[in-house]
C-alpha cells in the first residue's frame, strides 16, 4: 500500500535522505522544489492549499504556493532541493537524496 508522507521542513526539519516505496506520496510544506538529478521521483505539483466552500466553490487564498508533492515512480535516486519561506525574501533551498525502493511484494493467497 502506497503512503502519504508529510513533512514540514520549517517544524520538523528536512531529512538529508528519504527512503521510499514506488507509489508514495511525499507533502512538503514549502513553496517550491528543484529535481536535481535521477528519474525515480517525480515533481506532481507545486500548489497553494484551498478549501470548498458551502456553495461548492474552490476558496483560494492570495500569496505563495506553501505545498510541494512528489511522487516515488521508478526505482533509483534522485536528488531534489526543497524551497521554503519567502519567495520575495529570505528562503532556505535544503537537498534531499530520495532512495526509492521497488513496490512492496504483493501477499501471497494460502
Amino acid at each position: 500500500m502506497s503512503r502519504l508522507i508529510d513533512i514540514d521542513p520549517d517544524h520538523d526539519g528536512v531529512p538529508a535522505e528519504l527512503v521510499l516505496t514506488v507509489g508514495d506520496v511525499v507533502r512538503f510544506n514549502a513553496t517550491g522544489v528543484l529535481l536535481r538529478s535521477g528519474s525515480s521521483v517525480e515533481v506532481v505539483g507545486i500548489l497553494i492549499d484551498s478549501v470548498v466552500g458551502a456553495d461548492g466553490s474552490v476558496l483560494t487564498p492570495l500569496g505563495v504556493p506553501n505545498t510541494v508533492l512528489l511522487k516515488a515512480s521508478a526505482p533509483g535516486e534522485s536528488r531534489v532541493d526543497v524551497v521554503s519561506g519567502d519567495p520575495f525574501g529570505p528562503s532556505t533551498s535544503r537537498s534531499v537524496l530520495c532512495r526509492v525502493q521497488g513496490p512492496p511484494a504483493a501477499p501471497r493467497a494460502s
